[in-house]
């Protein structure tokens, strides 16, 4: 329970809250529009919210204009009523007053200023603890906190959206799904898990794409790394057996002289061969047959002198002693070629023998910047196929992650069902209470679905067959009001607030029923209702005197009548 509101400042006015319901009253001028905005309710709820370790909203509470401002609430927490006294110059500390012995978590004692402190985060602690029994999860990234949850309990302008479950425009899915989950009963570690589970999966699938895109698939990658892996498994073994020759490069140059010089007395030999095949081939043709000149002259009846007869024989003579001469000469030539070729030849077989030397050192060694190159070489075919392989690792490692994310996940499955059986007849009394407030006010049972499916648990709310204005609001005020007498049953949070919206747009019949129905529950429960209201909207067919609830009045007379007692 809230006992009451005050602040160091003398213009604010210092509200006394009760049991039950408690009304913010804006009185103002009925033939005024809007007469009565400005009057500071929605300012009041963004108070309660600072005093409870809530981040001061720039349009209600702007800094520069509240930075001398104390707010000091006093609250019920483990049933001890204490005093709790927050500032706008140093917002990370809350000053407490009371008994705190039986405190979750003890304040810290200043002897300096004689004061006993809480630090942001520890008041907020205390707060989770003794209001809503909400356990400090560090190991879970998605958790309702108490700032998430109070937000069910205070509702600001903004809280009262389309559906009851999402509190803040700023929240996720996943926040709202564990709040929610935490205020029916189920377990909200389940869905974090879930949402942890499916986060890794939607990442992995991620990763799993941009390899694939980079380097390819996998089963292309396999025969390129079989590949390379034969290949430097032949180039070590290579390297293993390869030995280094200090004149390697000067052998090898020595031997490729050599080969030079051989193909060149090669060549010699074949032109000198040539030269004999010429001169033996002359040596033939140059043969002169014994051919008598005169006995064939004779046939035909001619018959030379006795002078040129001595000539003919003459020329015959010479003839024979010019073609033996040039034939001996010819002989003398072939036989001077062999003995060159004979030369040649040995020359080739030496040169050839001391070639094969050098070949067989050049087979058997090799130069050190060869080497050099290999082991580079070398380098570089294992650098690319241990990339390879760690991309292969990469893509496995991946699947591996992914089949046991698969398992946990089916494991979740089963647990979700589980959870939702064990707690069926606590939901059948969630659902059962909301459809009793939702038929009070509209004479028709509301439906608060709880659902359990593979992907986790899922909420939806509706009164079916109403097409009224102010419905969804009132969605929200039955809800809200189902987790308040939920919340009560185990002494934990029993107050609610409600800035006046929650009522705009909603038709008299059912706002009067809807008052009724919180002063009925707030009188049963012994909880607490704490309401901003338009004094010109009040309805009639109250079951209570609305009079009796007023614990503040604000109007637009003077600048005194409004919360603050100031503009800005």
């Amino acid at each position: 329970m809230i006992h009451e509101l005050y602040a160091n400042k003398s213009s604010f006015k210092k509200i006394q809250f009760n049991k039950g319901i408690n009304i913010i009253l804006a009185e103002g001028d009925d033939n005024t529009e809007n007469s009565r905005n400005g009057l500071g309710k929605t300012t009041l709820v963004h108070i309660i919210h600072f005093c409870l370790g809530g981040t001061p909203n720039k349009k209600y509470l702007p800094e520069d204009t509240f930075n001398d401002w104390e707010f000091t609430i006093s609250i019920d927490i483990s049933n001890e009523k204490i005093y709790a006294k927050r500032s706008f110059n140093d917002k990370s500390i809350i000053i407490v007053e009371g008994n705190f012995s039986k405190f979750p978590l003890k304040p810290t004692y200043s002897e300096e200023k004689e004061i006993y402190f809480y630090t942001l985060n520890e008041w907020k602690e205390v707060l989770g603890t003794s209001l809503l029994g909400l356990k400090n999860e560090k190991e879970f990234r998605f958790k309702p906190t108490f700032r998430k949850v109070i937000s069910y309990f205070i509702r600001r302008d903004e809280d009262i959206k389309k559906s009851p479950f999402k509190t803040s425009s700023t929240y996720s899915n996943i926040d709202v799904i564990d709040c929610t989950s935490f205020c029916v009963g189920l377990d909200w570690k389940l869905m974090s898990k879930y949402k942890e589970y499916t986060d890794e999966v939607k990442k992995l699938n991620e990763n799993f794409s941009n390899l694939k895109n980079l380097h390819g698939s996998k089963g292309q990658l396999v025969p390129e790394v079989n590949r390379l892996n034969k290949d430097i498994t032949k180039i070590k073994n290579d390297l293993d057996n390869y030995r280094v020759h200090e004149s390697y490069k000067q052998i090898e140059k020595s031997a490729d002289i050599l080969s030079r010089e051989i193909q060149e007395l090669f060549e010699r030999t074949i032109f000198l061969n040539k030269k004999i095949d010429i001169y033996e081939e002359s040596i033939k043709e140059e043969k002169i047959d014994d051919i008598n000149v005169e006995e064939i002259y004779n046939e035909i009846n001619f018959y030379f002198p006795d002078n040129v007869k001595k000539t003919i024989s003459e020329s015959k003579e010479f003839h024979k002693n010019i073609i033996s001469n040039r034939t001996n000469f010819l002989k003398t030539e072939i036989q001077s070629i062999k003995n060159e070729l004979v030369l040649i030849n040995q020359e080739i077989e030496n040169k050839s023998d001391k070639k094969a030397e050098y070949m067989d050192i050049l087979n058997n060694f090799g130069a050190l910047n060869e080497y050099n190159n290999m082991q580079k070489y070398y380098a570089e075919q294992k650098s690319e196929y241990e990339s390879i392989v760690a991309v292969i690792k990469q893509f496995d490692e991946i699947s591996d992650k992914k089949n046991k994310l698969k398992i946990k996940l089916l494991d979740l499955e089963s647990r979700f069902q589980i959870n939702y059986d064990e707690n069926k007849n606590h939901l059948n009394s969630l659902i059962n209470t909301f459809s009793d407030n939702s038929s009070y006010l509209y004479d028709v049972p509301g439906d608060l679905i709880i659902e359990c499916s593979e992907k986790g648990f899922e909420y939806s709310v509706d009164i079916p067959r109403i097409n009224s204005t102010g419905k969804t609001k009132m969605i929200v005020l039955c809800y809200d009001l189902m987790l308040l007498e939920n919340f009560v049953d185990y002494n934990y949070i029993d107050f609610l607030i409600h800035d006046s919206n929650i009522f705009d747009g909603v038709d008299s019949r059912q706002y009067a029923s809807a008052l009724n129905l919180i002063y009925e529950k707030t009188t049963k429960f012994d909880m607490q209702y704490i309401c901003m209201l338009n004094s010109d909207s009040i309805p009639d067919n109250l079951n209570f005197n609305i009079a009796d609830h007023v614990v503040l009045e604000l109007n637009d007379n003077s600048i005194e009548g409004t919360l603050l007692g100031f503009e800005f």
